[in-house]
């Protein structure tokens, strides 16, 4: 055992080509989005479930109204008002909203772009007539989706970079998107949170560890690092607030800069840092709570107060969330099997090191997987585990971080066979994941979770014509 898991593998250095291989990431997902949206014939129209049609609505009110009164777009112009579930704040008298701002700030400058541009238009053409639910505007705040999408996976692959070699890295983002739940709501459920979700962790721990690698002398590309760290901080809390779990990453640069530095030092500098992140957390934070507050009547409103809605701390549905046809994770991405058992393999072995430069310790590998691990716990406790209407174990497509470096890991073992076994395992559990998803858009898997998984391997026979 011990020589299946040496660490003599060595990467080559950053370079060239691993930049060409992030912007091939972008492009390759944006090529895949119209490719979709222009085949399907939904280009301009992919907006029709009930939580897209919340955190687009969001958007459209804050540009073309100016506040947070839904009462026009839920009623007037959204494209499916039947399928919104519309529920009333007693203590405003306003139609609720429940999510979180951050798909809206990601898809904001591009959904201004076009606005701005229809405006102008419209100055020379009479009169402005648009709604903000047109085809342009759709495309505009899909496509930044799907970039944000791109970059995040982008991201995903340099964190990967620091610790293993580059094909282990592509792979494990290769089969990361296409093992799981991440490519299907990165290119075609784009109007849901989670490209924008995971961005924002995937950004905030590539700056976590970017801070971590200059802790020993800080400049003041430093400290503005730290300010930035608490913005993105701020951007995956309003994106999702499941996400406020991935902040136990931030006691990575927090350690490593007590670590390195005299203890005198170390906390002025972190006083300073930390006041920065916290000064440049404010502004997105405030502007949530400002719409908690007109919508829900407290500026720390409990948004998911619905009936039957809530955490089952002390039973949470562990074997349905990771084992059930129902959305399960292993069920509906069984590579993920491949993430957890390579994190195990890390924190076994560390201190590690591929390069005999960068050295992954313990307490790094329990800071980084630990959010993964709190995420799967949250969503299982959670009253509606199974996240409704989606494909696959959508609200774990945070962890992808986490996830993707467990598989690298496993993908980099020096062992020969075992690194064939594992790349094949890998291939055929996203080809299983892949299968799923071609079952669900013929319509033989429900996309609620309510096909058993006897009934899902019955109509495998029915996709190929048994």
């Amino acid at each position: 055992m011990n020589a299946l898991l040496a660490t003599d593998s060595v990467p080559s250095p950053w370079g060239r080509k691993d930049r060409q291989i992030m912007v091939g990431l972008v492009l390759a997902l944006v090529i895949a989005h119209y490719a979709g949206t222009l085949s399907s014939g939904h280009l301009g129209s992919t907006l029709s479930g009930h939580d897209e049609q919340h955190y687009y609505a969001i958007l459209r009110s804050a540009v073309f109204d100016g506040d947070f009164d839904f009462a026009n777009e839920f009623n007037e112009l959204t494209p499916h008002p039947n399928r919104l579930g519309k529920r009333i704040v007693p203590a405003t008298g306003r139609l609720a909203n429940k999510y979180g701002m951050g798909w809206a700030w990601v898809s904001a400058i591009p959904y201004l772009l076009v606005h701005g541009v229809l405006l102008l238009l419209g100055l020379f053409r009479g009169g402005f007539t648009y709604t903000g639910y047109e085809a342009p505007y759709q495309i505009a705040a899909a496509t930044a989706q799907v970039v944000a999408g791109g970059v995040a996976f982008a991201l995903i692959y340099r964190i990967c970079r620091r610790y293993f070699s580059r094909l282990p890295s592509l792979a494990a983002v290769i089969f990361g998107l296409v093992g799981t739940a991440s490519l299907y709501h990165t290119i075609n459920n784009v109007h849901l949170a989670h490209a924008t979700g995971v961005f924002a962790i995937a950004l905030f721990c590539s700056l976590g560890f970017s801070i971590a690698d200059g802790a020993e002398k800080p400049t003041r590309r430093w400290f503005a690092m730290w300010a930035l760290f608490g913005f993105v901080a701020s951007l995956m809390i309003v994106a999702r607030y499941s996400s406020v779990l991935f902040l136990i990453f931030a006691l990575h640069p927090i350690l490593t800069t007590l670590r390195m530095q005299p203890r005198r030092d170390a906390t002025r500098h972190l006083l300073i840092a930390l006041s920065l992140a916290t000064l440049a957390a404010i502004p997105l934070l405030a502007v949530q709570m400002g719409l908690w507050k007109v919508v829900h009547g407290s500026f720390l409103a409990d948004s998911y107060n619905a009936k039957g809605a809530g955490f089952h701390w002390l039973n949470p549905a562990l074997f349905g969330y990771f084992l059930s046809a129902k959305h399960g994770l292993f069920f509906w991405s069984p590579v993920l099997l491949g993430s957890f058992l390579g994190g195990i393999i890390l924190l076994w072995r560390a201190p590690l090191s591929f390069s005999g430069e960068r050295k992954i310790d313990r307490s790094t590998v329990v800071l980084f997987m630990l959010p993964a691990l709190g995420l799967a716990y949250l969503n299982a406790a959670w009253s509606m585990w199974w996240f409704g209407h989606c494909f696959g174990t959508r609200a774990f497509v945070e962890a992808s971080p986490m996830m993707c470096v467990g598989l690298a890991m496993l993908l980099s073992v020096p062992s020969k066979k075992v690194r064939l076994i594992s790349y094949g395992l890998a291939t055929l559990a996203s080809c299983w994941t892949v299968l799923l998803w071609v079952m669900m858009a013929k319509r033989l898997i429900a996309p609620d979770g309510s096909t058993t998984g006897a009934v899902i391997i019955a109509n495998l026979g029915k996709l190929f014509g048994a």
